[in-house]
Parts: structure tokens; sequence; C-alpha cells
């Protein structure tokens, strides 16, 4: 049975948050979203803020905290960045602080971890949800040439 920890809302910042930020996280059985919309698409990722022709997501909501009132996110490796208007502050979510990659960057020749979003419920009450879905470790890569460990990690703002 497949178990993920789902990281709701880890967040840091460069700066002090100014306001009040509730975390918590929760094991459980594995369940990869469904009628997400593939940011990926089928590229073969190392660096998804520079690999990804979509690695900028509106998610369409504010997310107000740390001076910033945001709605536009840069998608990375397992964490999330929201930048303010003038490009001084954010509020970075990570997850694992490992360098992910595609599964398919030992090839290069099939996409073979996508990255998904998805936002759910009704205005005031929305979450956002960001999955890698088998992404493997470019540490594992750089150390004997495979990819054959993996995980799936999902966040929801």
């Amino acid at each position: 049975m497949k178990k993920i920890l789902l990281l709701v809302g880890i967040a840091s910042s460069f700066f002090r948050l100014q306001a009040q930020v509730q975390f918590s996280t929760s094991t459980g059985t594995y369940t990869a979203l469904t009628g997400a919309t593939l940011l990926s698409d089928s590229v073969i990722w190392d660096d998804p803020e520079s690999d990804l022709k979509s690695a900028y997501y509106n998610i369409g909501f504010s997310v107000k905290g740390a001076s910033i009132n945001g709605k536009e996110i840069t998608i990375g490796d397992g964490f999330i960045y929201f930048e303010d208007a003038t490009g001084d502050n954010g509020l970075y979510f990570e997850t694992t602080g490992l360098d992910l990659i595609d599964r398919g960057f030992i090839d290069d020749k099939k996409a073979l971890s996508p990255i998904s979003a998805q936002v759910t419920g009704n205005a005031g009450s929305r979450i956002f949800k960001i999955e890698w879905k088998n992404f493997g470790f470019y540490g594992e890569y750089s150390d004997s040439g495979t990819v054959d460990d993996y995980g799936n990690i999902q966040i929801w703002i």
C-alpha cells in the first residue's frame, strides 16, 4: 500500500511572516489527483521553473501572507513560490528539500513524472493542489546513473 505524507502549507520565507498561517501534515493512502491540469506537458524536467513553459501558474484566488497577495506561482522541483508584484518579497512552500527530477531524465526518451495542478471548492473555501507524480531523485541519478527510487508529493493550499 502506498502512503503519502500530505504537506499542507509548509512555508518558509526570506522575511518575517505578517499573517497567521496554520500548518498541518497527515499520512494516509496515496490518492493521485484526478481531473487536474497537466503542467509538465511531455517535458522531461530537471528544474521545472526553467524547463516548463507553464512553470508560472495562476491559481485563480489570492493567498495572503508575508506582505504579498499572490495568485501566480512559480513551480519548481517539489516547491512553489508566490512572489509579490515588485519581486522583492515572496512566500515559499517546499516539500522535501531534495533535488527532484523526471524519471525520464535517464534516457531522454519519454517524460515519466507529470506535474499537475487543480483548484477545488467554491469561492471563499478554494483549495489549490499541486502534484509531482512518480518523480525521481537527482542524487540517485548523479551517484549511480539510475532513477529507480521514486515518490509522489502533493501540496494543498
